[in-house]
């Protein structure tokens, strides 16, 4: 999963220790996100939360918030080809992770 993302290994390590608990006060302090890196990040701990989620409601809520997001940002207009394709590869791949998990 983590060949998909942008993210420093040591930033991708942490958010793989966290809880559910812990993943939702990191988004709740990150803020809005603004930048290209804010959203993947976010789009990331969405991932992990969903994943780690106790619950189907708070499984799909956190999958289904991150698809959208993910989507959103693969169809915004105008990036070099080279980095639309790889959107779309973090789209489809949690697509296909939201799918495999239900």
């Amino acid at each position: 999963m983590e060949q998909y993302f942008r993210i420093e290994s040591e930033l991708s390590d942490l958010i793989l220790g966290m809880s559910p608990e812990e993943l939702r006060g990191f988004r709740e302090a990150q803020g809005e996100t603004c930048s290209d890196d804010q959203l993947e990040l976010d789009i990331f701990t969405l991932m992990i939360l969903g994943i780690r989620s106790s619950s189907t409601e708070d499984f799909q809520q956190a999958m289904n918030e991150a698809v959208e997001k993910a989507g959103s940002w693969a169809a915004e207009p105008s990036p070099p080809a080279q980095e639309q394709a790889r959107r779309l590869r973090i789209f489809n791949y949690m697509f296909a992770t939201k799918l495999q998990l239900e």
